[in-house]
C-alpha cells in the first residue's frame, strides 16, 4: 500500500496530512477525536485504502500537526 506524508498550512497553521492508496480511487477523510491523533485509525486505514484514497490528517494541536 503507498502511503505519503505532507505539511499542509491552513490559515496560518501547519497540519500534517497522511494518503494512503491510490488518487484514482473514491477519496476518504477521516477526522480523529477530542485528545487522541491521526494514529486512532492505523487499525482500518490498510483495510480501507484496498477501495479509497484514504486522507487521514492530525488536527491542529493533536500528533505531528502545529500546536
Amino acid at each position: 500500500m503507498k502511503s505519503e506524508s505532507r505539511d499542509i498550512t491552513v490559515r496560518g497553521v501547519r497540519i500534517r496530512a497522511t494518503a494512503h492508496g491510490t488518487e484514482d480511487r473514491p477519496a476518504l477523510v477521516l477526522i480523529h477525536g477530542f485528545l487522541v491523533n491521526a494514529a486512532e485509525w492505523d487499525d482500518v486505514v490498510g483495510e480501507l485504502a484496498q477501495d479509497h484514497y484514504v486522507i487521514v490528517p492530525d488536527l491542529p494541536g493533536f500528533g505531528d500537526s502545529e500546536k
